[in-house]
């Protein structure tokens, strides 16, 4: 008997939490970034100062 309410109380508590959760996080969520605001694609490189030389030197 254990068994079947066991069965009964995830069944329900299931479809009562945590499948309206999941629905509302995908509904919210934008994994693909389709409804971004901010700039697409490639960006402009800004112009670094100084030779590839010093540039180089600096990393280290």
């Amino acid at each position: 008997m254990a068994d079947v309410q066991a069965r009964v109380f995830l069944t329900a508590f299931f479809f009562t939490i945590v499948a309206p959760f999941a629905l509302a996080v995908r509904w919210g969520a934008d994994p693909l970034a389709l409804r971004s605001r901010g700039p697409r694609g490639w960006q402009p490189r800004s112009e670094s100062a100084g030779t590839a030389l010093a540039r180089a030197r600096r990393q280290s």
